[in-house]
């Protein structure tokens, strides 16, 4: 379960968490005692936040936090934390967020319903300027029957500044309209890495103002449309598509579309090493463990990226996951 306003008696007057004036950070543990069904909304004006505190909401894996991991191990699970929420009409999403410095990690999150006029799975910024948003670990899904406006899996807005978003995955985004895409920025400087997208309309989109995004070591293919589009900063490198369209340096064109060339299964995004066409996108990445805007060096499933980094969320290892 996901509960995102404290009690009563941590409000503070004006800003209902000042996470600054208590010098805290303040963490949100997610789960898996049943499907949440609901859309979770964070206000501009709900938190008071700085770099150094900042709000967090995750599923605990290790040990350390946790008996038994409730996070997913790279493929959708039902068994694992899921926030899922019936896309409803317009400016519908699953999360909504409208603070700064605010970090969500390994959720699933789960679109089903019509997505219309500018809806989406995880939503950042939506009339105001957030800044400091990272976005990990996570599975953005979507199963929709209705679809059109501007909608995406990862929906970044407003002219939000330093939006980092890596070791993600995101399909199903595919209702007909040409405007739904797994990921769509709109005039916000990002940097995206090492996300699999698969099987939307659209791929990675940018519809961008001059602000810089950044792409690396992306995995983009099976779209019905593109699978990148529009103006990405030219230190974006080794980024990969079923389309011909990956923006930066030393493109990388897949010969395959379907999900059996590269992974486990169609809903199983995990590379699969024995794949046909795996070698394409296999050690084909650039390493970032000390990229100067957004290091790690861990895959989706908190695996070490050891030796020649692969393209996506997952890093095959000898289990073959």
């Amino acid at each position: 379960m996901l509960t995102v306003m404290p009690p009563a008696s941590c409000a503070s007057s004006g800003t209902t968490n000042d996470l600054m004036a208590k010098n805290v950070c303040w963490c949100i543990a997610c789960y898996a005692d049943g499907i949440d069904d609901y859309r979770v909304y964070l206000g501009a004006d709900d938190f008071n936040t700085s770099p150094d505190n900042y709000l967090l909401i995750y599923t605990p894996r290790l040990r350390t936090e946790v008996g038994v991991s409730q996070r997913h191990e790279g493929v959708y699970d039902e068994t694992r934390y899921v926030l899922r929420y019936g896309l409803n009409g317009d400016y519908s999403h699953v999360i909504v967020a409208r603070t700064n410095h605010l970090r969500i990690d390994g959720l699933q999150l789960y679109a089903t319903g019509g997505a219309t006029n500018e809806s989406g799975g995880f939503t950042i910024g939506w009339g105001v300027e957030s800044t400091d948003i990272r976005f990990s670990n996570n599975i953005v899904r979507a199963n929709l029957s209705a679809g059109d406006g501007g909608s995406a899996g990862i929906w970044i807005a407003d002219d939000s500044t330093t939006v980092r978003i890596w070791n993600n995955i995101v399909y199903g985004w595919n209702y007909n309209p040409m405007v739904i895409s797994g990921i769509r920025i709109r005039g916000s400087s990002s940097f995206v890495y090492n996300n699999t997208v698969y099987d939307c309309k659209n791929g990675i989109v940018v519809l961008n103002d001059g602000s810089p995004v950044v792409a690396k070591n992306n995995l983009s293919l099976g779209h019905s449309s593109s699978a990148y589009s529009g103006p990405f900063h030219p230190d974006s490198v080794n980024n990969a598509s079923s389309s011909g369209d990956a923006p930066g340096e030393n493109p990388i064109d897949l010969t395959g579309t379907s999900a059996l060339d590269y992974f486990m299964g169609e809903n199983d995004l995990h590379l699969d090493p024995s794949a046909p066409l795996v070698h394409e996108v296999a050690g084909m990445g650039v390493g970032l463990s000390v990229d100067p805007d957004l290091a790690f060096d861990t895959d989706i499933d908190g695996e070490i990226r050891s030796g020649p980094w692969d393209l996506g969320a997952d890093q095959i290892e000898s289990t073959g996951r």
